[in-house]
C-alpha cells in the first residue's frame, strides 16, 4: 500500500479504523503466503468487493472467507456463504471456523508442483538402496536414516521444499553415512495425497541430535540444485529448507487453550477442540501439528485473537 493511499485512509478517524483492519488482513496474507493487500484488492474485484458495512467487526473473517473460497467449487462457496451470513449463531460460527482451519492449513501444506514423470522411478531405486535402514511401514511414507532407540526422541525438525530425485536422496543418504547428520527423513509415494507434488514439505527431516551452523549450512548447499520454493513453516535456514519452531503442541496445552477460549467465544473455543480431535482408532489425546497451528494462529487473528505458543509455557491470547 503507498504512503499517499496510507494518507488518504487517515483523512478521518473512521477511515483511520479502516486502515488498521486493511494492515491486519495484510498480516494474514504475508503469513498464508498469498501476497500483498493489493492482491487481496484484485481478488475482491473479481468475487465482488466487500462493502464497507458487509459484515460490520467481522470484516476480517469475510476477507478470509473470500480468499479461501476462490476457484472453489459452488456448493463449497455457498456453504461458506450461508456460515457467514448466520455467524453469530454459534453452530454456524464454529462451523465456519473449523472450515477456514482445514483450508488455511491446505494451503500451508497441499500444492500442485509439476508432475515428475520420474516419480515413480525414484521411489522404487529407493526402496532398493540398503546406504541407509528403511521404515517404510508407514502408508505413503518412506523413511531413510538412522532412528531413534534407547530412549532417544526427535529434538527438531526441518522441511525441504524439493524436487525429490535419486541424486538428492544419495545426497542426503551419504550425509547420514558419514556422520554429517544424524537423523532420518521421510518423503512421500508418489500418486498419494503424500507425493511430492502434492506437498510444498516434500521432505521432511528428524534429527536426533541438534545440527551445528555448519551442518545446516552444509545441507543448504546440499539441496540448492533441488529447491523449488520457500513455501514453508518455521524458521528459513536457507532457500527452501526451514527449521521448526513450534513442533507438536502438547496435549495439556491444547485444553488448557480451549478451556481459556471458551470464556471470550465459545464457538470458536467448540471448533478448535474438533480440529485437534485425532481420527478414530488413535486415542483419546487432542492433537496439534505445527502446521495445524499456524491454521489456528491466522484464523483466530482473523476472529480478533493474536496468539502465540511456547513449549514450556502454552499458549497466550491476546
Amino acid at each position: 500500500m503507498s504512503a499517499l493511499r496510507k494518507r488518504e485512509f487517515a483523512q478521518t478517524e473512521e477511515q483511520k479504523k479502516k486502515l488498521a483492519g486493511e494492515i491486519k488482513v495484510e498480516q494474514i496474507l504475508k503469513d498464508l503466503g498469498i501476497g500483498s493487500y493489493e492482491a487481496l484488492e484484485t481478488k475482491q474485484k473479481e468475487l465482488g468487493a466487500i462493502q464497507n458495512n458487509e459484515g460490520g467487526k467481522n470484516h476480517l473473517i469475510s476477507g478470509l472467507v473470500k480468499l479461501v473460497s476462490q476457484g472453489r467449487k459452488q456448493p463449497v462457496i455457498d456453504l461458506y456463504k450461508n456460515l457467514f451470513g448466520n455467524i453469530d449463531n454459534p453452530d454456524s460460527r464454529k462451523k465456519l471456523a473449523y472450515g477456514l482451519f482445514q483450508d488455511v492449513y491446505n494451503n500451508y501444506r497441499v500444492a500442485e508442483y509439476p508432475i515428475d514423470r520420474l516419480e515413480k522411478q525414484t521411489w522404487e531405486d529407493a526402496l532398493k538402496s540398503t546406504k541407509v535402514a528403511i521404515n517404510n511401514k508407514k502408508s505413503e511414507w518412506m523413511y531413510r536414516g538412522i532412528f531413534a532407540k534407547n530412549g532417544e526422541v526427535t529434538t527438531i525438525r526441518g522441511s525441504f521444499n524439493v524436487n525429490v530425485t535419486p541424486e538428492l536422496i544419495d545426497r542426503l543418504d551419504n550425509m547420514v553415512v558419514n556422520g554429517k547428520i544424524k537423523a532420518n527423513y521421510k518423503f512421500g509415494q508418489p500418486d498419494t495425497s503424500a507425493s511430492p507434488t502434492e506437498r510444498h514439505d516434500s521432505i521432511s527431516v528428524y534429527f536426533l541430535e541438534q545440527p551445528n551452523d555448519e551442518t545446516l549450512q552444509e545441507l543448504v548447499a546440499t539441496i540448492k540444485p533441488f529447491v523449488r520454493g520457500d513455501n514453508l513453516l518455521g524458521k528459513k535456514i536457507g532457500d527452501g529448507f526451514f527449521m521448526s519452531e513450534v513442533g507438536s503442541v502438547d496435549t495439556q496445552h491444547i485444553n488448557s487453550f480451549i478451556e481459556e477460549l471458551q470464556s471470550k467465544d465459545s464457538a470458536f473455543a467448540e471448533a478448535v477442540k474438533s480440529y485437534a480431535s485425532p481420527q478414530p482408532g488413535r486415542g483419546d489425546s487432542l492433537k496439534m501439528s505445527e502446521a495445524q497451528f499456524y491454521a489456528v494462529k491466522d484464523v483466530a487473528r482473523a476472529f480478533g485473537f493474536d496468539i502465540s505458543y511456547d513449549k514450556d509455557y502454552g499458549f497466550q491470547i491476546s
